[in-house]
């Protein structure tokens, strides 16, 4: 019994009888750097080195059908994966909890196999190429009102990595936002110096690194302000995350939003 469980690609369900594979963390990007002395240094010190994208993993099992004709049907469904980019999505095994990386299946690997007790069955095993973590389901994040100087939201992954690709909104009340200003304290500070009409929206994507201010590009209006450290622009880390939002204007009926996924290795 493996804690995770690889259930289906691309909306496919994989097959589960006498499954075996490989669902554990990816691999660690290389961390030193060699010294002309003959020593080495550690590039990430006593931080978390990343994941190497993409890592390679595979799941196999028996697929099992009411006669050949059906075996075959169901072989070719999953056939017609090789190549294919989509959605890997893996269970655990005490709860059936679902978490979903990207991935792409590069090799699908058939075994004739005997009939097991007159039903046909063949051992397929896929092999997959994964680009992301894998994410939990989308918090149902309710928007938090803001108003100046600054305002504290505090939001919660319940993962054990860090997110980087939350959607940041940010909603004008009654009257424009002329300056906003986000920072987590010593890690991310996010400078927008574009102005927020009034009842209007400002989207800012971690993970597309888009800024749209009412819908209309507005990416020369950010930066990364002197109190960045992050390579991310608001990695939220396992755990508890306050982010300080302070704006000017905005008057009554402004909100800050944050869509997010928890992020698992």
């Amino acid at each position: 019994m493996s804690s995770y469980r690889f259930t289906k690609f691309n909306s496919v369900t994989l097959p589960v009888y006498n499954e075996e594979g490989d669902a554990s963390p990816g691999d660690t990007m290389g961390t030193r750097f060699e010294l002309p002395d003959g020593a080495a240094m550690d590039l990430y010190g006593t931080g978390i080195a990343p994941i190497r994208y993409p890592y390679v993993r595979s799941w196999a099992a028996y697929v099992l059908a009411d006669s050949e004709a059906a075996l075959r049907t169901a072989i070719d469904g999953l056939r017609v994966l090789r190549g294919v980019r989509g959605a890997l999505v893996r269970a655990r095994s005490d709860d059936a909890a679902e978490q979903t990386a990207m991935a792409r299946c590069t090799v699908i690997s058939t075994r004739t196999s005997p009939d097991k007790d007159g039903i046909p069955v063949q051992w397929v095993e896929l092999t997959f190429e994964i680009y992301t973590v894998f994410s939990s389901t989308p918090h149902a994040d309710a928007a938090t009102a803001i108003a100046a100087p600054t305002t504290n939201v505090s939001r919660t992954n319940a993962g054990n990595r860090t997110v980087k690709n939350a959607v940041i909104t940010v909603h004008a009340g009654d009257a424009p936002i002329t300056a906003l200003d986000l920072t987590i304290t010593g890690k991310v500070q996010l400078v927008f110096s574009g102005t927020i009409a009034a009842t209007k929206n400002l989207v800012i994507d971690c993970g597309a690194w888009t800024v749209l201010n009412d819908g209309a590009e507005a990416y020369d209006d950010f930066a990364l302000g002197a109190n960045h450290h992050r390579d991310a622009w608001l990695p939220l880390e396992p755990g508890v995350n306050t982010v300080i939002v302070a704006i000017t204007g905005g008057g009554t009926g402004a909100t800050f939003n944050l869509a997010f996924s928890d992020a698992w290795e």
